[in-house]
């Protein structure tokens, strides 16, 4: 068992089979789209009520997605082509 898989978990049934933290079923999503918003890490703990070791397993999780996701040629352009934040 990986790590993140302690704390983040996957079912139909809940989040319409997205990510969501075990612990209370709020989505992945959700806590990472805030922090890639710039929202501060202890904003979003308090908001969503997630510990450090949740949000640490969220990035594993990610980093997990990202070693193993390809990008394919499309998506690749379609990327380049996006504004890039200062």
């Amino acid at each position: 068992m990986k790590a993140w898989e302690r704390y983040i978990g996957v079912d139909p049934e809940i989040c319409f089979g997205r990510p969501f933290l075990k612990s209370s079923g709020v989505p992945v999503w959700a806590v990472l789209s805030m922090l890639a918003a710039g929202v501060p890490m202890e904003q979003v703990k308090e908001e969503y009520q997630v510990s450090d070791d949740e949000i640490l397993a969220i990035f594993a999780w990610a980093a997990h997605l990202a070693r193993r996701k390809r990008v394919s040629l499309k998506a690749r352009r379609r990327l380049k082509s996006l504004p890039v934040a200062p």
